[in-house]
């Protein structure tokens, strides 16, 4: 799987760096479905990826030991998570936390 950080359209905050020139990734998957939980199973499998948190997950994510369920209080609580963690991607699947504004917390 490619992290994909020459795509020009891609711009890092100020300070991070590119995951495929740096440390291993760690990444955020936001969602509890069969989805999030096929997305995060994926990411897992990649020798880039550190950690793949996913927030709420389920009971199949709970099971994998690549996986770590994290609870989803709220769309601010998670980007604090993903701040202290120093996440370097978010995925996410459902259309609620975009309405909701994750993107822009």
């Amino acid at each position: 799987m490619s992290v994909g950080c020459r795509v020009r359209r891609l711009r890092w905050p100020p300070g991070r760096r590119c995951p495929a020139r740096g440390a291993a990734l760690k990444v955020l998957v936001v969602g509890g479905g069969g989805r999030e939980h096929a997305l995060a199973w994926k990411l897992a499998q990649s020798p880039r990826v550190q950690r793949v948190y996913v927030a709420p997950g389920n009971a199949g994510t709970a099971l994998d030991a690549r996986l770590r369920n994290v609870p989803f209080p709220g769309i601010l609580e998670l980007a604090e998570f993903a701040a202290a963690e120093k996440i370097g991607l978010t995925v996410v699947g459902p259309e609620a936390p975009l309405a909701a504004g994750i993107v822009d917390a």
